[in-house]
């Protein structure tokens, strides 16, 4: 069953690189354009430089939730 139009599907799939612009090359019906906006969009992000400080804390407490909810399942 389809939910939703097809509209959004473009023909020329099949993307080409230039390597002297360094991006796809803009062709009719086609998701270079956006490709290449998406791609300069995340060049510009600048991740957050504590990024992983917080990640073994969290993982931890995710491991102690695990271990409460399959001890109380047990329990049914």
């Amino acid at each position: 069953m389809i939910t939703r139009r097809l509209d959004h599907i473009k023909a020329n799939w099949e993307l080409t690189w230039d390597h002297e612009l360094n991006e796809y090359e803009p062709e009719e019906d086609s998701y270079a354009a956006s490709v290449n906006n998406l791609v300069n969009e995340l060049s510009n992000l600048k991740p957050p430089t504590k990024y992983h400080d917080n990640e073994d804390g969290h993982q931890k407490m995710l491991a102690e939730v695990i271990v409460i909810i399959l001890y109380h399942r047990s329990d049914a």
